[in-house]
């Protein structure tokens, strides 16, 4: 009866003590991989029974398989190689015994467990479960993604993402183009995280075949980078460079036009195609013409494309040719208008001399024969029998002045 007894006590006792251990538990991973040189966060929380009163002083230690202790909140009491790079993340009034390791190092291999103190009630070593560290100088890879082709008028996204064992120093994600950058950290599990970073911009002609690169900075330094080309597409626009000149007789004319993918240009004279040359360097299509000088003042230029068109009128200039033209007749109209100021001159001169003379003649006395006496005598009219009867109708017989002797005297 007393056997009895006491087994019973003994079952009970040790059913109470496994029940009171099964209220001491951790979660860890069993295992965390860590970049050399750069930081790890192992993940860790805990729990313990209820203490009957509220508990405020709890000290958190970290150990080895050794119980080499690798973190204290002490330092003094930490191994010399863990001293000054084991720092507890977690709020243990909180059960987050959360352990960073900063920077890891070859050496960092575990299998290491959590312990609590907790003042005025117990102290424990959750020994049941270990983690260890698999450290490695391999990065991860950095996942790139965006759209390679796109509309000049179009916004580019495009995202870098990175997956790291160390979520309080997350890796540093730069680009090469400015805009609107975003950033998101992911827990993906097994002791991971993912960096994302996110950039929007607007795409310009410059960004054609221009390489877009993330680079991604890890804790400690190591960096890596993914990069990809951007094709960029726009309708053409036509170089100011375009033209029409003269070459002696002939006429030449060039149109530059640049686009993404490249311009069926052309040159049209009242919509007829003339025949030119093409050639291509690039975004940019050079088409030329050449031909003799004709009588047309400009062409137009055309450039299509699959996401537009353009065009534009080119001038041209006034040849050498029109120009002698233009100069030969401007100077026979400048002679010829001076003939005839001179023509008019002279008559106007004339007159007024004539008219000097008259008035000279009539202040001497003398007046100006209407007729020049005839040497031969005029028929007699029928009807006007008595007209021109004298042979001598006007005849002066004497002068009045020996210096105007005979001057106007009719034989």
């Amino acid at each position: 009866m007393c056997l009895s007894k006491c087994t019973l006590f003994l079952n009970f006792c040790l059913y109470f003590c496994q029940f009171a251990d099964s209220l001491w538990t951790v979660d860890l991973p069993a295992s965390v991989k860590a970049l050399e040189g750069s930081c790890v966060a192992i993940p860790c929380s805990f729990d313990y029974p209820p203490p009957g009163e509220g508990v405020t002083q709890f000290t958190g230690i970290w150990t080895d398989e050794g119980g080499h202790v690798i973190y204290h909140p002490d330092k003094r009491k930490a191994m010399a190689q863990y001293r000054n790079r084991t720092n507890l993340l977690g709020d243990l009034l909180h059960k987050d015994c959360s352990l960073k390791i900063d920077p890891v190092q070859a050496s960092d291999k575990g299998p290491y467990h959590f312990r609590i103190e907790i003042a005025d009630f117990e102290k424990y070593s959750y020994k049941e479960k270990t983690v260890s560290i698999t450290s490695t100088m391999d990065l991860e890879p950095v996942e790139f993604s965006v759209k390679e082709e796109v509309l000049l008028d179009d916004s580019v996204s495009a995202k870098c993402s990175v997956s790291h064992s160390c979520p309080p120093s997350p890796p540093q994600i730069s680009w090469t183009h400015s805009g609107h950058v975003q950033v998101q950290h992911q827990e993906i599990g097994g002791a991971l995280w993912k960096t994302t970073s996110t950039i929007t911009f607007q795409p310009t002609r410059t960004d054609h075949n221009r390489e877009l690169q993330c680079t991604v900075t890890h804790s400690g330094g190591r960096k890596q980078s993914a990069s990809k080309v951007l094709s960029v597409k726009f309708a053409p626009e036509i170089r100011n460079a375009s033209s029409c000149y003269y070459e002696g007789h002939h006429v030449r004319c060039m149109c530059i036009a640049e686009s993404n993918p490249p311009s069926d240009v052309q040159l049209l004279l009242s919509d007829r195609a003339l025949p030119t040359t093409t050639e291509q360097y690039g975004r940019l299509t050079v088409v030329t013409l050449q031909t003799d000088v004709g009588f047309f003042s400009s062409v137009k230029c055309t450039a299509n494309n699959t996401v537009g068109k353009a065009d534009i009128v080119l001038s041209l200039p006034l040849s050498n040719l029109y120009i002698y033209i233009g100069a030969g007749l401007g100077a026979v109209a400048l002679i010829l208008i001076i003939l005839l100021i001179v023509v008019v001159a002279r008559k106007c001169s004339g007159k007024r001399h004539e008219s000097t003379l008259a008035s000279h003649k009539h202040d001497i006395g003398l007046e100006t024969p209407q007729y020049v006496a005839a040497t031969r005598k005029q028929p007699v009219d029928a009807h006007y029998p008595e007209s021109f009867t004298s042979d001598h109708t006007y005849g002066n017989t004497e002068t009045f002045d020996p210096d105007y002797d005979a001057v106007y005297a009719n034989v």
